[in-house]
């Protein structure tokens, strides 16, 4: 299939087109002498050879049992661009984003980069060169009735690496509701480098959750930044799980645009080899009487490295701010690494904001509990890991997307177990 896409993009969007591209060049690419890059090493994204994205597209194979799973709606991006998927209902409106843009759809201008805050080198590129993408729409008082996949393929190009730049736009109406899972798929193991954006409003009283999954293995590098504009009474709930790759960077910003609405951002990492990947988050609590929660968890196992870098702002004048950041981190491994970092600020008087961060390893008194109970070594250590971990996985609401990452977790843990034998 050949994918082609809309040229005819209005002013407002070659502006910001263009102001991306004066920003990004005033502010210049990020070095690990900037504290929010200090970890990563960008040069092989930076200096390395990448191909454009081939138009064409032959894997369907790959897609055809997710699109067989009746348990949801099935939308298929590949290297940035929208294949499959097209749905326009009562509820929903799904469709190539590059369409939507150019259509009779003032939402998406409405909301596009919306109370963004110091976008990043990388968002900003995204801005200027994204060609395609995926736009939802759940429009007022309406339930998606399925949950919605959107499968993002990245696929090389001639046996060489490519990059791309995946958009994704999600607008729920006033009292909307819908689950979205974002599933990342690398065909063909080559070093590639996705960059992803995606965009969510959350009208008033309505209710988001998106889960994020990372495939094991991928060679890929991913970035994948997330901004989220909350109103009155929303509610907007994030879960980000990935298995050991070689660099991913995921980045939250959530506003608070809206008294009485709640946030909630949980992650899960089962790293090990030299896999590397760090989460940043933003929360933004501009107005009163919110509340957000936040849990990132790694296990950490070989040489991987993890970074949880959190921070709550709360305005003046955001009073009954009731804000929680947990971060934990269980090592396998003398050679992991682990840099945690959660942050408060805050210029309101009347709030409630905790944090807390814990680096180490299983506790050996429980360990030896389980033990006295007649379980093995192994599986006491599996079954104390297996609970540190699915306090996460229990918190997504797609019953069967919970289901398949207890699975991948056990695999992880049958994994890790044998190797530390």
């Amino acid at each position: 299939m050949k994918k082609q896409l809309t040229k005819n993009e209005p002013q407002w969007l070659l502006t910001s087109r263009k102001n991306a591209r004066l920003e990004m060049d005033k502010v210049g690419a990020p070095t690990t002498s900037d504290e929010e890059w200090r970890y990563i090493n960008l040069d092989p994204i930076l200096k390395g050879s990448f191909e454009d994205p081939a138009m064409e597209w032959g894997g369907f194979d790959i897609v055809k049992p997710y699109m067989e799973d009746k348990n949801f709606h099935t939308v298929v991006m590949v290297n940035g661009r929208f294949i499959e998927g097209q749905i326009e209902s009562k509820a929903v409106h799904i469709n190539s984003l590059s369409q939507l843009l150019v259509g009779d759809y003032p939402q998406f201008q409405e909301h596009w980069e919306k109370n963004v805050t110091d976008p990043h080198h990388f968002h900003l590129k995204n801005t200027a060169q994204f060609e395609d993408g995926v736009g939802v729409i759940v429009r007022q008082n309406q339930t998606a009735p399925l949950p919605i996949r959107i499968l993002s393929i990245q696929q090389g190009k001639d046996g060489k690496p490519v990059v791309s730049q995946p958009r994704v736009m999600i607008i729920l109406e006033e009292g909307a509701c819908a689950k979205i899972c974002k599933t990342d798929i690398s065909v063909d193991r080559l070093s590639s480098f996705s960059n992803m954006v995606t965009e969510c409003y959350v009208g008033k009283e309505a209710d988001l959750e998106v889960v994020s999954i990372h495939e094991e293995g991928a060679k890929t590098t991913q970035f994948d930044t997330t901004t989220v504009n909350l109103e009155q009474k929303s509610r907007f709930v994030s879960h980000t799980y990935s298995e050991s790759q070689d660099l991913a960077r995921y980045d939250s910003h959530i506003n608070f645009r809206g008294e009485d609405a709640y946030a909630e951002l949980n992650g899960l990492s089962l790293l090990s080899g030299r896999s590397h990947v760090f989460h940043h988050t933003r929360v933004n609590h501009l107005v009163p009487n919110c509340e957000s929660n936040q849990l990132f968890k790694h296990i950490l196992n070989d040489h991987a490295e993890a970074e949880y870098n959190g921070l709550v702002y709360v305005e003046k004048g955001a009073q009954k701010t009731d804000s929680k950041q947990k971060n934990a981190n269980l090592i396998f491994s003398d050679n992991a690494k682990v840099h945690s970092r959660p942050q408060l600020k805050i210029f309101a008087d009347d709030v409630k904001c905790a944090h807390g961060s814990t680096t180490g390893q299983l506790d050996e008194g429980e360990v030896f509990y389980l033990k006295s109970r007649g379980l093995t070594d192994q599986a006491s250590r599996a079954l104390l890991t297996y609970g540190f971990a699915e306090d996460v996985i229990q918190r997504m609401g797609i019953s069967s997307i919970r289901k398949t990452l207890e699975s991948g977790l056990q695999r992880h843990l049958d994994a890790l177990m044998e190797s530390s034998e």
